[in-house]
């Protein structure tokens, strides 16, 4: 990836939000945008592949659903109304904090594909002729012996509490467990760790099509492993705006809006099936039901470091984003992690 070196540097951004011209931009050439009509990508954000070189579609020609990339690219993610290019810099901000830590996650870049077009890129990181992803979704329809449009429909699953109640941490591990015996335990251990890092970074969008299982095409080569983190784009006031930031803090005082936010994340996965359960009371749980697997999330919090974390953003953001919005994210940042390091070793 090339950019231009009268974009590269540039002043903190004042009077907006994001300041585009401090992303870099992919010089055409050598890529193209594959479209939702040609290749099938999941979920609600617009989207496009980007891919390099001269990309090979593999799979039933009739069916686009089925169709995959053979190619070296990207997931180019476009953020959704208004806060694009906001949605694009926190999950990239989230991507890059996530790298510091003791988990797989996928990698990204933050780019421009054209003047104003900013795109959060995710490495695709599936073999298509080797392995394939299969989404927690999926894992739960095979387990059903059903589809998931199935699956979806027989446990309502687009009411957001029949969600959680469905999307808990036993029916998890339980589904895990059936579907691959003996490799189960190092799936499992993979799987508390991405919800250690959503309670950290405060991700409440952990859904059925977010995260999954890669499984080898042919059995008996290589064991199944968890996938890598990816689509982590919620969390770290993406919803707001600097003057909402200054707005809120101005009405309830800094830290007590800091920590009103904190405690309003909620993820879809719970312990329990709890409707209200806020990724805290999900550690707990945790560490409560499942002592065993606690552990691995400890890793994750005790590799945390907030001084280390705001070095990363001031190189990484601070000619792209306000001072104001990178020092909430730090003050939101180290209030979750004060209160997840609370809970006692099993």
């Amino acid at each position: 990836m090339a950019w231009r070196r009268r974009d590269r540097f540039t002043t903190t951004p004042s009077r907006v939000e994001v300041n585009v011209r401090a992303i870099p931009l992919l010089e055409p050439g050598g890529w193209r945008l594959l479209s939702v009509d040609e290749v099938s990508l999941v979920g609600t954000v617009p989207k496009d592949y980007l891919a390099y070189g001269a990309p090979r579609l593999t799979g039933d020609s009739r069916d686009r659903d089925r169709l995959s990339v053979v190619s070296s690219g990207h997931i180019a993610k476009k953020g959704r109304f208004q806060a694009d290019a906001r949605e694009c810099v926190t999950e990239e901000i989230i991507s890059k904090i996530g790298s510091m830590l003791p988990v797989r996650m996928a990698r990204s870049r933050l780019v421009r594909v054209a003047k104003d077009d900013v795109r959060f890129l995710s490495r695709d990181f599936v073999d298509v002729e080797h392995e394939r992803l299969r989404h927690g979704i999926e894992l739960a329809a095979a387990y059903f012996g059903a589809t998931p449009d199935e699956v979806a429909a027989t446990f309502q699953l687009a009411d957001r509490k029949r969600e959680r109640q469905f999307y808990t941490v036993e029916h998890m591990l339980t589904i895990l467990d059936e579907l691959y015996g003996e490799d189960s335990g190092t799936l499992a251990v993979d799987f508390v760790k991405m919800l250690a890092f959503d309670a950290f970074v405060g991700a409440p969008d952990r859904h059925g099509m977010n995260w999954g299982v890669l499984e080898p095409r042919r059995s008996g080569r290589v064991p199944p492993r968890f996938a890598p983190i990816f689509d982590t784009a919620r969390g770290l006031f993406v919803n707001h705006s600097d003057a909402d930031l200054a707005r809120q803090a101005g009405r309830l005082g800094r830290q007590q809006f800091v920590e009103r936010y904190a405690q309003r994340s909620r993820p879809i996965l719970s312990v329990g099936g709890a409707a209200t359960q806020d990724h805290f009371g999900l550690v707990a749980g945790l560490a409560k039901d499942h002592p065993a697997l606690f552990p691995a999330m400890r890793t994750v919090f005790d590799a945390v470091s907030i001084p280390a974390i705001e070095r990363m953003l001031q190189r990484r953001f601070r000619r792209i984003i306000t001072q104001r919005r990178l020092r909430f994210i730090v003050d939101l940042l180290e209030f979750r992690i004060g209160v997840l390091r609370q809970e006692k070793r099993p």
